[in-house]
């Protein structure tokens, strides 16, 4: 297996495979549904003779083709320290979505710029770290056409309180994180057995729907330990 590029069911450290990546390892561990990737390491972007040396280039189009989607990807950046507890990153680093894959290359290689443009320097500066370059990773994953996407955690982002909180939105989770779609937001308090749902024209998730998400959040919350 190629350490510039890990094949699907591949795995690393956080310091290979950056923080994107390593949350999609955990989430997989635990047998949740996480389409499926490759991931491009904090190797292909350091290594002297990299990124787009013949060995690099071979490794992408094994890992593209081991992949094997026959149709669009998702190109995501996964910093070493991205998506921490401490360090998001939100909206600092390039995520491509509806690639191409004859254009992954030139995807990848957006993801890498990401790291030392001016958003992700002064985020860095404004949170006290140093001025070291982010280690990149990238993550190259299946599309999903989804009806619906939304972000979910399990306690309330404002107050840390215990809570399952859902905020969805129809068509893919861009839309939703950067506000762009009419969202409609489900709480159900800890120990409580019903949802609260946001005034809204209509539901966008079914009561099936938030019970399959529900017991996933549980799941991912028992592992980590934490929200």
């Amino acid at each position: 297996m190629s350490r510039l590029v890990l094949l699907p069911g591949g795995s690393g450290p956080p310091e290979l495979v950056g923080g994107k990546a390593y949350g999609l390892q955990q989430l997989s561990r635990l047998g949740l549904n996480v389409p499926r990737w490759i991931t491009v390491t904090t190797t292909a972007m350091s290594a002297p003779d990299m990124p787009w040396s013949p060995r690099f280039v071979r490794a992408l189009e094994r890992g593209l083709e081991r992949l094997g989607t026959g149709r669009d990807v998702a190109v995501r950046s996964s910093a070493v320290g991205e998506d921490s507890s401490s360090n998001s990153y939100a909206g600092q680093l390039r995520t491509i979505l509806n690639v191409d894959p004859r254009n992954v290359a030139a995807a990848v290689r957006d993801c890498w710029a990401s790291a030392f443009a001016g958003p992700a320097v002064l985020y860095r500066q404004a949170r006290g770290l140093d001025s070291t370059p982010l280690r990149m990773a990238v993550v190259i994953q299946e599309m999903v056409d989804a009806r619906v996407s939304g972000v979910a955690v399990t306690a309330d982002p404002i107050t840390g309180v215990p809570a399952l909180i859902v905020t969805a939105g129809h068509g893919l989770g861009e839309g939703v994180v950067t506000d762009a779609v009419e969202t409609q937001t489900y709480r159900r308090d800890l120990g409580a057995e019903q949802w609260q749902v946001e005034a809204g024209a209509g539901r966008i998730l079914s009561d099936h729907e938030l019970a399959v998400l529900a017991a996933a959040l549980q799941r991912v919350d028992q592992a980590a330990g934490c929200p």
